[in-house]
């Protein structure tokens, strides 16, 4: 047993050989290729729905507002939300900047919310219309 254990400790413990870690990188090259661009997919598609879910928070907080002014005629600003504590903040964009929403009464009480693309995050510009119940 010792003799065993001597020859396993002096023979020379070699690493890989240059084939292995070649055809390991190449592998790893083959996998990072095929993520990448699903990874940029699913990015891309968060950041439109984050603005989406933005504009639909926008929504209930008008709403909210107009279900509790009935003799309401004209829509809040996003200002005027965060203000009245409609909402407890502006909404951020899917970059994280302060984002620019736009609200604005198309046939009272159908309105919309528009953001503002943000370059810095390549998002593009939307409009999201909601139609509101009517007032009692």
């Amino acid at each position: 047993m010792y003799n065993y254990l001597t020859k396993r400790l002096k023979k020379k413990n070699r690493g890989f050989t240059l084939i292995e870690v070649i055809v390991v990188i190449g592998i790893l090259a083959i996998l990072s290729a095929l993520a990448i661009p699903a990874v940029g997919g699913y990015i891309g598609r968060a950041k439109a729905q984050t603005n989406i879910a933005n504009a639909k928070v926008i929504y209930n907080a008008e709403s909210a507002y107009l279900a509790s002014d009935p003799a309401a005629t004209t829509v809040k600003t996003v200002d005027q939300l965060v203000t009245d504590k409609y909402l407890d903040k502006a909404p951020l964009t899917s970059k994280g900047a302060l984002g620019t929403y736009t609200i604005t009464a198309t046939t009272f009480p159908t309105f919309n919310v528009t953001w503002t693309a943000d370059a810095a995050a390549s998002e593009t510009s939307a409009t999201s219309t909601f139609p509101l119940p009517a007032n009692p």
